[in-house]
């Protein structure tokens, strides 16, 4: 069995930060990508970011961050104030270890406030554009069960998990203004 993914040349070989971007296919075995992702966080990253692969149309992201923003908020891991701000780095620390964190989310590391990175802009303005691994990583952070999320998010309601073969969206469908596009 093979996990399909594209190299970002990350030295740590763990999870890629760019697999919408650039090219390099490489192949490794499941079961050692298992074995190096030891917190159950990054399994759930990648189940998500392979679940918003197999999606075989983009999503809304107005619709999709109005629920994530909604889904923060509930659990007090919004942006929108110094207290739920430190619960959602809190969250965020203890996803990976900070190596990870700073190779594949650099701007989280840097220091700024959360509410000012990629993925603060996700939580706070539905008009907000992320790439497909800042939706993986909020995602796993505000959801323990990836089925439970695809449901909620995108009304899947198969079992998902390690996808073996990534589908590719239909290259010559052009999105509608707003919508999530999943590239390879």
């Amino acid at each position: 069995m093979t996990l399909s993914w594209i190299d970002d040349g990350d030295p740590s070989g763990e999870l890629p930060h760019t697999w919408f971007e650039r090219g390099g296919v490489r192949e490794i075995s499941v079961r050692t990508f298992a074995l190096q992702c030891q917190k159950g966080a990054l399994r759930r990253y990648l189940s998500v970011c392979s679940a918003l692969l197999d999606r075989a149309a983009p999503a809304d992201s107005r619709a999709l961050n109005r629920k994530l923003m909604a889904r923060a908020s509930a659990l007090g891991m919004g942006v929108d104030s110094e207290k739920h701000e430190c619960k959602l780095k809190t969250a965020i620390s203890a996803f990976a270890d900070q190596h990870w964190l700073s190779a594949h989310f650099p701007d989280i590391q840097k220091g700024e406030r959360l509410a000012e990175t990629r993925l603060g802009r996700l939580l706070r303005d539905p008009r907000a554009v992320a790439q497909g691994a800042d939706y993986g990583l909020v995602i796993s952070l505000l959801y323990d069960d990836v089925d439970e999320a695809m449901d909620l998010l995108f009304g899947i309601r198969k079992r998902v998990g390690v996808s073996m073969s990534a589908a590719r969206p239909d290259a010559s469908r052009q999105p509608a203004q707003g919508e999530l596009v999943m590239t390879s």
